[in-house]
């Protein structure tokens, strides 16, 4: 959370910039990409994650962009180098502004240029994360500067729900599909594990049990069929599909290890054709049981 000093001063810049707030927005540019114009944001330059925050929240958005350099620079490492990505880090009323479909604190993802993420966690946003979770938020061990634990924590969730989505939004733009609707979200899901295992090595355990518990609060009655999948669905079914798809990115990195891993996802860059099942499955044959495990199948027409 911003200082007093820094949020008297958004504050205050928010009243004189209100008229251009509400002529602005989230809109689509030349290329048909939405992106958010809004008058009063500064620009953090990166070499592949470029940060346009609200004033007042620059350590967050430089702590951002840390972040997603590193997810970048380990997709960069597969064939497909058009990674650069430009992140938004907003205030509620900004976020509000920019006429966003999520709510404030759940990332949102702008077609495949850009994510929206939340300048600091705010009372509303606390009590969303812990709705998320069905309990309290997991604290973290030291104590932040800028924010409090609770607040820290919220925001950490919210990130890793940003990571996320920018190996998702990094597999689509690499055309990483498949013959079969779960293999796309899966390969975003390998380009985030990739990027955690090389500069987070050991949080697999904690992001798992983060999105088990989101997942847990999904209650339809036999889950849900692996056709059903939407990235647009809301929480929580979208974090039940998620809990299932880390654990299939989990198989590919535990039996190919990280190397064999980026191989898989270069073959889909490299190819004409889109990842088929049955070379998965040969080349991961674990991923056979996983998908009749946690998936039941269609129903009988």
């Amino acid at each position: 959370m911003p200082t007093l000093d820094a949020r008297f001063a958004r504050r205050t810049l928010t009243v004189l910039g209100l008229a251009l707030f509400l002529s602005t927005g989230a809109r689509a540019d030349v290329a048909g990409q939405r992106t958010i114009d809004l008058p009063l944001l500064l620009d953090l330059p990166g070499d592949l994650a470029s940060v346009r925050y609200t004033p007042g929240t620059l350590d967050r958005a430089a702590s951002v962009q840390a972040r997603f350099e590193r997810v970048t620079e380990e997709f960069a490492r597969t064939r497909f180098k058009a990674t650069a990505l430009v992140v938004y880090v907003l205030a509620p009323e900004d976020w509000a502004a920019a006429r966003l479909s999520h709510p404030y604190g759940e990332p949102e993802a702008l077609g495949t240029d850009a994510l929206v993420l939340p300048g600091w966690a705010d009372a509303e946003m606390i009590a969303r994360v812990r709705g998320w979770l069905g309990g309290e938020i997991p604290l973290p061990a030291a104590l932040p500067m800028l924010a409090t634990r609770q607040e820290a924590g919220a925001l950490g969730v919210s990130d890793l729900l940003a990571q996320i989505a920018v190996g998702r939004l990094l597999a689509q733009r690499a055309n990483l599909r498949g013959d079969r609707g779960w293999i796309a979200p899966v390969m975003g899901h390998l380009v985030s594990r990739l990027a955690w295992d090389r500069f987070e090595p050991g949080r697999m355990p904690e992001i798992a049990a983060l999105l088990d518990a989101m997942a847990a609060q999904d209650k339809t009655p036999g889950g849900h069929p692996v056709a059903a999948w939407d990235e647009a669905l809301p929480m929580p079914a979208r974090a039940w599909f998620e809990a299932r798809f880390v654990r299939a990115a989990d198989l590919i990195v535990t039996t190919r290890g990280p190397r064999g891993a980026r191989k898989i996802l270069n073959q889909a860059i490299s190819g004409v054709e889109p990842l088929s099942e049955a070379v998965l499955f040969k080349e991961v044959p674990a991923l056979a049981g996983w998908l009749t495990q946690n998936f039941p199948p269609p129903a009988a027409p």
